[in-house]
């Protein structure tokens, strides 16, 4: 739980970030568009290299930013997975014996593991994508 935690807090601080990338961006355009308009001028030559110094820092801002977004992990992959109810295994009752079913509230333990009994486990699964295979986090 606390991996996810992390993972979330770090992919809205990630997204923050960008949307400020994208927002300087904008702020830095709308100043060019504006200089520009003002037509010649005495400071010229330094407005020409500041901006395209503060163009270069943008790109490259941009270019770190669409890294990290493309070490985000796939959400759509991660769907949750169900059991096939069709099994063998699927329509087992619980064993009541095993670390799962002694987790289970029914069974007097916490409930904090909510995994379903070892004897139940499906093995044909159905549903999203695995998690090894939705990309790193």
């Amino acid at each position: 739980n606390e991996e996810a935690l992390d993972t979330v807090v770090k992919s809205l601080v990630q997204d923050f970030a960008g949307q400020q990338v994208l927002k300087i961006n904008t702020e830095a355009e709308s100043l060019h568009n504006y200089l520009s308009d003002r037509g010649p001028s005495v400071n010229d030559d330094f407005t020409a290299s500041a901006s395209e110094e503060q163009t270069e820092y943008n790109e490259k801002a941009q270019e770190e930013w669409q890294e990290q977004q493309q070490m985000q992990p796939n959400w759509k992959a991660l769907k949750r997975r169900l059991r096939c109810g069709e099994c063998e295994r699927c329509r087992k009752p619980n064993c009541g014996k095993c670390r799962n079913c002694k987790d289970m509230k029914m069974f007097g333990g916490k409930g904090t593991g909510r995994q379903a009994c070892e004897k139940r486990k499906c093995q044909e699964m159905a549903g999203g994508g695995v998690r090894q295979e939705a990309g790193p986090r």
